[in-house]
């Protein structure tokens, strides 16, 4: 019922989204998001094969190597969910007692590669990344050498651009930087921007 509600003020608000909404469990989510590949998926925490379910459907989605942005739907602000969406490579958090308006601002951010989260959201996740602290660095040139091109994304990418800008500036596709980024990620042992920014920062202290 939420699912077709917020689905519902979406199409009200004439946002100009194609919208598919589904009541699904996990694996049949995975399964949908395979076949039609949305842009940006909004996904409930709670889903009908059990409560924060959607935690569960973030993993599985990043195992089978589905490249979808997800934004995580939650009822409340709380640290552990919201570290957990990042962790399970989650692009925005959105709560359900936000206005329909801004979750079409959220969709449109996170369309053009941005994250969305709050202040307070971002305070959770440098938190614990600051508890687990950054990549060994050692162990990183050990695994494997970034190439030139991966260099410059990875600078990029610690200087805040953008995927569209990166592309711009190096004339490439934004197809190809992400192809880059996403050999960055195993390369160092990230999983997101704001990881891969934090290694960044480490990287300076130590060179």
């Amino acid at each position: 019922m939420r699912c077709e509600l917020l689905a519902g003020a979406l199409r009200r608000g004439r946002n100009n989204f194609n919208l598919e909404s589904i009541v699904a469990s996990s694996q049949e989510a995975v399964q949908f998001f395979e076949r039609y590949r949305p842009d940006v998926a909004v996904v409930s925490a709670d889903l009908p094969d059990g409560p924060e379910a959607g935690f569960k459907l973030l993993q599985n989605l990043r195992q089978s190597h589905t490249r979808h942005p997800v934004v995580m739907l939650l009822a409340s602000r709380n640290y552990a969910s919201v570290v957990n969406v990042f962790r399970a490579g989650g692009r925005g958090v959105f709560y359900r007692d936000q206005h329909c308006r801004a979750l079409a601002k959220c969709i449109r951010a996170v369309h053009r590669g941005q994250f969305w989260a709050s202040t307070e959201d971002l305070g959770y996740v440098f938190k614990a990344l600051a508890q687990t602290g950054p990549p060994e660095l050692d162990q990183i040139r050990a695994k494997a050498a970034l190439t030139k091109r991966e260099e410059e994304i990875m600078r990029m990418i610690a200087l805040g651009m953008k995927t569209h800008d990166i592309a711009q500036t190096l004339r490439i596709t934004e197809h190809s930087v992400r192809n880059y980024l996403s050999g960055v990620f195993a390369k160092l042992g990230v999983s997101n921007r704001i990881e891969l920014i934090l290694y960044c920062m480490a990287r300076g202290k130590h060179e």
